[in-house]
Formats: C-alpha cells, structure tokens, sequence
C-alpha cells in the first residue's frame, strides 16, 4: 500500500511540474527579464493624417541607391504626415576590417565622397553608418580591446573629417545568445559610443525588431543606455525560407507569433520611448509556394517601386488579388503564374500612416524610412 500511495505521489508531482511547461514548437519567443504584462490588442487605426509637432524622420542613404551629382534627392511623403520634413540623413555605410581599421576597398567607403556630394546642399544632418555584418569580422573585433580602441580613432576621426553630425552602429550578427556574447556586444556598444561622444558625436544604435522572438544576443538595457538613440528595425520579420507573411506585423501576433504591440511593450520595458525610432521598410518580399502554402525556393526582394510598377494601378496576372490585411496592417497580394501560385507581402504608405498612428499612442515620435530609392 505504501508503495501504490508513493507512486501516485510522484505521479501528480510530476503532471504538475511537465504540465506546465510549453512544447518549444510553440514559439520561440523569448521575454525579457522583467517583461512589462502582455498588451491587448488594440483596433488598428483608421487611415487619417495627424499632426505632432516634435515628430522626427530620416532617411536610409544605401550607397547602392545613389543618383548622379546634382540630382534632386526626392523624397516622397511617405507618412502622409503635414509636418513630414527629413531631419537626419543616414548614409549606408562604411565598413571595418579585423584589426578595427576602415576597410579602405569597400564600395561604401569608396561611395562616401558622391553622398556628401550629393547632399551638401541638403539641411538634414548627416548620419554615418558603421556595417558590422560580416561574422568573422564582428568576433575579432569583439574579442580584442586593442581593435576596438583602433576602430572608435578612425570612426570619430573619418566622421569629424566628412561633416558627419553622428554615428551609427549596425551590428548585425548571427550568433547564439550566449552570455558572454550578449556582454561582449554590450561592451563594445560601450566602448564606441564612449569614445565617440568624446568627438561630440551623437552615437546611435540599429536593432532587430524580433530580437526578443528570435533570441537575438543583444541586452537591450544596456545598449540603450549606452547610446543617444535605438533604432529598431521593423522589418524581415518574415525571412526568405519561411511561410510568407508581412514585412513585421502591426497586430495579429495569434497569427504570426508576434507583432508591433508587443515589440514596442518589449522594448519600452527597458529603453524610454523618447529614444526609440522605428525603422519601417519600403518594400517587399515575392514567394513561390505550394499547395500548402510552403516556399518552394528563397523569396525575391522588390522595392515599393517595383511592387508599383508590377501590380498597380491594374493587375494583370491570373488570378490575382490585391488586399489589405486589417490585422497585419500591410498588403498582400496573390497571383498564378505558369502554373505556381505566388505571394507578395509589401509596406507601402498606408501601412506606414498605420502604424505611425499607433506608436504616436506609446510616445514614440521618431521614425526611419529604409531607404532611399526604394519607394
């Protein structure tokens, strides 16, 4: 008897402790440390202007987008906005070698000239880019002081030197969110943007938008106070191999997994709001998919411009059907072609408005527009 009264001791013991725990297929979403409570779901605003008055917008200067010298930088209203004017220009960008020096046979060094050239007579600030998205290169750098020392001297130094107002960091990289990891990214942060504001340089930061789904190894806190601003990039939320999706979700994170809302609750829970843009990409993603809906081969990048030349005013594939997800907020579009069904997701100017009009309700008033050339 006392063995039958044991085993069922362990027995509920043990429902009560697995039955708790969620299947990792669930999502791998990770929270925060002291995540702030879930928000709920709000009703996506209608598609009206607004004014704010201390609104701030910028733009991406890719080097591969640049016109010829003394052409006109257009730059469309894409938030709709009556106050819309481009405070900060953000050239993209320069990049380092291992030893922390400017990698002196990169396009974008090469390109630098014809972007303060082109926009010498533009009253924006200019904003240099730093590219850390070669791994091999971001871990020499991250492991050796003496690199970083060398590569904040030639940073400030090349900024100071081209009329650059301030920096940003992109550090893209790809790597597992190992403890040492996530600290030597928040020491290097630290380290640049010290030296750098030595050279009264603003110093900013670009983030992923999923870093908290995706177990990104970034500690949010302290690159946000290390810097002056987080620029969160709210785009590729849906990558080239999987399902087809929008660009990042206003809403909707049941069916995605995760959205705008609770992006902006994860963010905020650590970094104000005050210093939080929020980087919106004109463009979209084309897949080739099957019966259920699976990609058959990697997706295709359009620009905005080229999803407008192809579907609008008139589309004329077979089959086709143009319309505006309410809960995603950005547009979606569906067509046959030879015979395989094809799926675009796309950010335009409607979706942009959208979801401007929800951050202005969480008090974030800065936003960036990736890039230039693509609308």
């Amino acid at each position: 008897m006392k063995k039958i009264i044991t085993l069922i001791i362990i027995g509920m013991a043990s429902f009560f402790v697995f039955g708790q725990i969620k299947p990792t297929t669930v999502t791998n979403r990770v929270d925060p440390v002291t995540i702030s409570p879930k928000p709920t779901p709000s009703v996506i605003p209608q598609n009206t202007k607004y004014k704010i008055l201390d609104t701030k917008y910028s733009l991406f200067m890719p080097y591969w987008t640049l016109g010829p010298i003394g052409s006109d930088i257009t730059i469309p209203n894409i938030a709709n906005s009556d106050t819309q004017t481009i405070d900060s220009l953000i050239y993209f960008g320069i990049a380092p070698t291992s030893d922390g020096s400017i990698q002196t046979t990169d396009t974008g060094y090469d390109r630098v000239e014809h972007f303060i050239l082109l926009t010498k007579d533009h009253p924006a600030k200019k904003i240099l880019t730093l590219r850390l998205m070669q791994d091999e290169v971001t871990q020499d750098i991250l492991d050796s002081n003496a690199s970083q020392n060398t590569l904040a001297r030639e940073v400030s130094l090349f900024a100071k030197t081209n009329g650059f107002s301030g920096v940003m960091i992109d550090l893209e990289f790809k790597a597992l969110p190992t403890q040492d990891t996530i600290t030597s990214i928040s020491d290097f942060t630290k380290t640049i943007s010290s030296q750098l504001h030595k050279q009264d340089l603003m110093v900013s930061f670009a983030i992923y938008g999923d870093t908290y789904y995706r177990k990104r190894p970034y500690d949010v806190k302290a690159v946000g106070e290390a810097v002056d601003e987080l620029f969160i990039m709210a785009y590729d939320f849906h990558k080239s191999f999987g399902t087809p999706g929008p660009g990042f979700p206003l809403s909707g994170q049941l069916d995605y997994g995760y959205d705008m809302q609770t992006m902006i609750a994860d963010f905020t829970s650590f970094v104000p709001a005050k210093k939080i843009t929020v980087i919106f990409g004109m463009y979209g993603r084309e897949w080739i998919v099957d019966t259920k809906n699976r990609p058959l081969k990697a997706s295709q990048v359009h620009t905005r411009a080229q999803i407008a030349k192809r579907f609008f005013p008139t589309c004329t594939f077979t089959d086709c059907v143009v319309k505006q997800d309410a809960t995603s907020s950005e547009t979606k579009i569906s067509y046959t072609n030879a015979d395989k069904t094809h799926v675009v997701w796309f950010e335009d100017e409607v979706s942009v408005q959208k979801k401007i009009q929800y951050l202005n309700q969480q008090g974030i008033s800065s936003f960036s527009f990736w890039g230039y050339g693509y609308y």
